[in-house]
């Protein structure tokens, strides 16, 4: 058990076409959640991304 209190956070894209890393599809990519959950995890916060459904890696789920 830590010595600290540690967190969970669900972080979940806005609106519109964004992936699970804060990239817009054709609107770039500056992989803004990506490097938020990546600077929790340094301080000890579990973080869960996820693509919504027909985005990123779930493109499959549309058929």
């Amino acid at each position: 058990m830590p010595e600290q209190p540690t967190g969970e956070l669900i972080i979940h894209a806005g609106s519109g076409p964004t992936n699970k890393d804060g990239n817009t599809i054709g609107g770039g990519s500056n992989n803004s959640l990506k490097m938020i959950a990546e600077s929790l995890a340094d301080q000890g916060i579990t973080s869960i991304r996820f693509d919504k459904r027909g985005i990123g890696e779930n493109t499959a789920l549309i058929a």
